[in-house]
């Protein structure tokens, strides 16, 4: 029994977090078993409830890593928000694909400004243009400029300078 036994601040930090035995009973039927301490804390603290667990699990996430259930609710993807880019067309989404969403902006509302400018959502199997069809594409790829116009640098930029190669008089010298 005494291996069952959690550290006296273990226990403090449950109180203070509030995680109950009901909060574990709820993980565990939402199919979360033997979720460590610092995670139960971490769930607490972010807002990853069972409930929660079963929005996400109705919208189509079926049991995202521990992690990922972090994340999403730090970057504020929640079931509105899946819901929302369902509405738009983006149904499906994995985790990471809604974290990266919330991370760079990309909303409903974004997705509807650019289907209001006539952009047609590419499916995931869409390719890429082939680099023949750029100038269909972009009529001005591959276009001279007219003389002049062209920038020159004086000297390269740092990071585009050969390293000079070590030799006998660079030796044993100290960033002088």
């Amino acid at each position: 029994m005494s291996s069952a036994k959690l550290p006296l601040d273990r226990l403090v930090q449950f109180r203070i977090h509030e995680i109950s035995p009901d909060f574990i009973r709820g993980l565990n039927g939402a199919g979360y078993h033997n979720v460590p301490a610092e995670r139960l804390v971490e769930f607490r603290i972010h807002g990853v409830k069972p409930e929660l667990i079963q929005s996400l699990k109705e919208l189509g996430l079926a049991t995202p890593d521990p992690g990922d259930l972090v994340r999403l609710q730090i970057h504020g993807a929640s079931p509105d928000f899946i819901r929302a880019m369902a509405a738009v067309g983006y149904r499906g989404l994995s985790a990471e694909d809604l974290i990266r969403f919330r991370i760079h902006g990309v909303s409903p509302e974004f997705v509807r400004d650019l289907a209001g400018a006539g952009y047609r959502r590419p499916g995931r199997a869409d390719p890429l243009p082939h680099p023949r069809r750029r100038r269909e594409l972009h009529p001005r790829a591959g276009e001279k400029r007219p003389q002049g116009t062209l920038r020159r640098r004086a000297d390269p930029p740092e990071h585009s300078r050969p390293l000079l190669k070590r030799t006998s008089r660079t030796k044993g010298t100290k960033g002088t």
